[in-house]
């Protein structure tokens, strides 16, 4: 079976976007990932965080980075926790439309293929 990282880089700053972050986790809370790294910033990180290590237990690898060189270098910083085949990368205000049970097939048919990228968002364009 194929291992899965969900990984999140995002920024919460307002009540609504944390309110939106929660439904989007649990659209697909249930799906089978060895672990969930995650960095949040922004007025609501604490309680976003609280809330994921109260959700996800010992799968969470939590984040609190910040820099002035932006998104991309805090990223770089959280690379070397992941090391599953696939990485889901969470939109913390997209909603998963489909049993998590799918994910295992796709998973299984994304790596029987040798495929590296497949996005989930955005769909409808």
């Amino acid at each position: 079976m194929a291992s899965l990282t969900i990984f999140a880089n995002f920024q919460i700053n307002s009540e609504e976007r944390f309110l939106r972050m929660k439904d989007s986790f649990e659209s697909f809370r249930n799906i089978k990932a060895e672990n969930w790294v995650i960095n949040c910033r922004g007025e609501h990180s604490e309680k976003t965080m609280k809330f994921l290590q109260e959700q996800l237990e010992g799968k969470l690898v939590a984040y609190s980075l910040e820099s002035k060189k932006g998104w991309f270098h805090d990223t770089k910083q959280m690379l070397k926790d992941i090391n599953t085949d696939f990485v889901f990368f969470w939109v913390e205000d997209h909603l998963n439309l489909v049993d998590t049970k799918e994910y295992d097939q796709i998973l299984s048919d994304l790596k029987e293929s040798g495929s590296e990228y497949m996005g989930y968002s955005w769909w409808h364009f």
